[in-house]
């Protein structure tokens, strides 16, 4: 597989559903950085007398995708507070409130780059049973207040899919987004 594509920003579509909503949202306007980290595969290794070593793999770790956002409503901050109503569209007017307390619900995130062609390249990737592990808020002077939200995935609830032409090899159907059961 040769993949020459180079994947911009404007290329990049990111949704997300959250756990018990069956509506699928498209954040792509909201996001101004988005950074996937994690995964390792440590090695652990032990000298013993008479020279020998032994060494073996440790269970793989998270995976963590982080988004800078613009900050202009709350709606990102039931997933990271918890809510009992959804995390995106609650509408738009009105008051809502979202406190520290509430339960937490797994999120299905998906961040797809396409050349835009309709038998063209499809970069996918895909975070299943995501939870929203860190919030930070910040604002200068000179700019305007963003926030960064963290969700961390186990190592098996991340996917990475790749097509070199969408219309004789397209992917399966968004890996189920709209549909994925939320173990």
């Amino acid at each position: 597989m040769t993949m020459e594509k180079v994947w911009f920003p404007e290329e990049a579509t990111i949704r997300i559903r959250q756990e018990g909503v069956s509506t699928v949202y498209t954040v792509t306007a909201d996001v101004r950085n988005l950074k996937i980290s994690g995964g390792e595969r440590p090695m652990e290794q032990i000298k013993t007398f008479g020279g020998n070593e032994y060494s073996w793999s440790k269970p793989q770790q998270e995976f963590e995708v982080s988004f800078d956002i613009v900050k202009n409503d709350i709606s990102w901050a039931g997933a990271f507070l918890g809510a009992g109503t959804t995390m995106f569209g609650n509408g738009t007017d009105g008051y809502f409130h979202i406190a520290g307390d509430g339960t937490r619900k797994k999120h299905h995130i998906q961040i797809e780059y396409s050349d835009g062609e309709s038998d063209g390249e499809r970069l996918r990737l895909s975070f299943f049973n995501a939870y929203a592990v860190t919030k930070e808020m910040s604002s200068d002077v000179d700019g305007y207040l963003q926030e960064t939200i963290s969700f961390k995935v186990l190592s098996s609830d991340y996917h990475e899919e790749y097509t070199s032409n969408a219309s004789t090899d397209p992917l399966p159907t968004a890996m189920g987004i709209g549909t994925v059961s939320f173990s």
